[in-house]
């Protein structure tokens, strides 16, 4: 069982090896979202969320939902004074209880601003008030005319879009599920998601050679060849290819740097 179920980084507890395998898709949360874990071969995953009707097939690449403009900049509600854990604040936004477990809020202006906080629990929410359950105590107290933003990463991730050769991308790289996850518009799906070391990936694109650095390929859910030219450094690196020829529309074996 071990060999497919990863160890967990910071994990509290009697056990540190996760219930569920790197092959296996539960409708059931076993972690926070964001939750990282590593096998015995290095390789580094995380525990994600996907809500969405499009699958995210095995080996292809699984991206953040982005930042949406309702939960951009929102009105901390009221005051939240220095050491307490409730965040209250005001959005717009359809959730169900604790679905942005997982997620961070980041404080962008006025009273406490450069601060992060990652969200442990909330209730069920449709407007006004939402208050937020974080992780440590707030260090600036909180007003009125602070501003936060509730970011989504660790929390929810879909397939990745098409990124037409050498463009830059709109999306941010999550990892690579081992195993095909299902539509989750239905029912909520949670897997890992492969972030570094050895994996074999959908690929797009112009023919690669060992060595060559990768990253969003032209199809949804590829990887491709990052050319060299004058934008290279506007361009995530997301691995570097192991295989001799990988061509498009077929799988081959990359090294992944995902953050």
């Amino acid at each position: 069982m071990s060999f497919t179920n990863p160890v967990l980084v910071g994990e509290v507890g009697s056990s540190r090896v996760s219930p569920q395998s790197v092959y296996a898709v539960a409708t059931t949360a076993a972690h926070a979202r964001g939750t990282r874990g590593m096998l015995s071969g290095g390789r580094w995953f995380e525990y994600v969320r996907h809500d969405l009707a499009t699958a995210i097939p095995k080996g292809n690449l699984a991206c953040y939902d982005p930042v949406v403009a309702a939960v951009d900049k929102i009105a901390i509600q009221a005051t939240a004074a220095v050491g307490t854990t409730s965040i209250p604040v005001t959005v717009t936004i359809t959730i169900d209880a604790n679905e942005l477990a997982g997620s961070y809020i980041g404080i962008e202006k006025a009273n406490g601003l450069g601060e992060t906080y990652r969200i442990i629990s909330h209730a069920s929410h449709t407007s006004g008030t939402l208050t937020l359950e974080v992780n440590r105590g707030v260090v600036v107290e909180l007003t009125t005319s602070s501003r936060a933003t509730i970011y989504f990463m660790a929390n929810a991730v879909k397939k990745s879009a098409a990124v037409a050769a050498e463009a830059v991308a709109i999306e941010v790289a999550a990892g690579v599920p081992l195993v095909t996850i299902p539509d989750g518009s239905s029912t909520v799906q949670y897997s890992w998601v492969q972030k570094t070391g050895f994996a074999i990936v959908l690929f797009c694109g112009a023919v690669g050679a060992v060595g060559q650095v990768i990253g969003y390929g032209d199809d949804v859910g590829s990887f491709g060849v990052s050319v060299e030219n004058e934008s290279i450094a506007q361009l995530p690196q997301l691995g570097v290819i192991c295989s001799l020829l990988p061509i498009d529309v077929e799988y081959h074996g990359v090294m992944l740097s995902i953050a």
